[in-house]
């Protein structure tokens, strides 16, 4: 008799929460105190096909993500998670509430990535400019945590830029100048 192959949520409970002994923290401490009451924090975890699959199992319940190519997604998560380019927002039961991807490149490279031309892979690790191509949060504190990783992110950057995605397939191209007075904000935290 053939083994019934099970689900994910049949699996585990919990399947978008991480064992604390995988995680990586990153700024726990000043995490804590940006969100008052809210047991948020920034981190990755040791694991890269866990990481991974996290970002996935994270993302495909959020509409703005659900008519990407697959393979077009695939790459952009490993490589993000391969170069360390990512943070995750945890809850208290470790579950991933919030998300932040990026690639840094040369400003010809972002500029056509805006405009949605294709360009090369994105696997840089430093650059003056920085593509925020993944931002997830499910509510305004996630968003504060998710903003203060990618602060950080745009240190010494001169342009970032994003798209944004809409559920119902409408895509904004953004282009923002890092002047003085944000590199002063990115420097206070």
């Amino acid at each position: 008799m053939a083994e019934k192959v099970q689900t994910a949520s049949e699996r585990s409970p919990n399947p978008a929460a991480v064992a604390a002994t995988d995680l990586l923290e990153v700024g726990a401490e000043e995490a804590d105190k940006a969100v008052s009451g809210a047991a948020l924090r920034l981190g990755r975890v040791r694991v890269s096909a866990l990481a991974l699959g996290l970002a996935v199992g994270h993302l495909m319940s959020k509409p703005a993500y659900d008519g990407l190519k697959f393979t077009t997604w695939s790459k952009i998560l490993a490589g993000q998670v391969n170069r360390g380019h990512y943070a995750f927002v945890f809850d208290a039961r470790n579950e991933v509430v919030g998300m932040v991807g990026w690639a840094y490149c040369d400003q010809a490279t972002a500029e056509n990535w805006v405009r949605g031309k294709p360009v090369t892979a994105l696997d840089n690790r430093s650059g003056k400019c920085v593509i925020f191509n993944l931002w997830s949060a499910s509510d305004s504190h996630v968003n504060a945590m998710v903003l203060r990783a990618a602060r950080k992110a745009m240190t010494g950057c001169e342009t970032l830029y994003y798209r944004r995605l809409y559920p119902n397939g409408r895509v904004r191209p953004v282009r923002l100048s890092v002047n003085r007075f944000v590199n002063s904000h990115l420097s206070r935290i």
